[in-house]
């Protein structure tokens, strides 16, 4: 869970900055597991939860999928 809320705020923060931001998802056996932490110096009790890729647009036009935001009340209902 802590894991997945730093990604979507990283994710934020890359689109805030103007930054093309993808989730990866990173199904990978235990033995590219242990190389990708040996690579980048990250302790073995720590699990890799997914890559994400990012930078700037090639073009400022460039096109990117966009899903407009729906209205909280469509989606929530208070029980009070």
């Amino acid at each position: 869970v802590d894991g997945a809320l730093f990604a979507m705020c990283l994710l934020l923060a890359c689109r805030a900055l103007g930054w093309g931001a993808c989730p990866l998802n990173l199904a990978i056996d235990h033995k590219t597991e242990s190389a990708i932490r040996r690579a980048g110096g990250i302790p073995a009790g720590e699990r890799l939860i997914l890559m994400i890729a990012f930078g700037e647009p090639a073009a400022p036009q460039t096109r990117v999928a966009f899903s407009p935001r729906r209205p909280a009340a469509e989606i929530a209902t208070l029980h009070a």
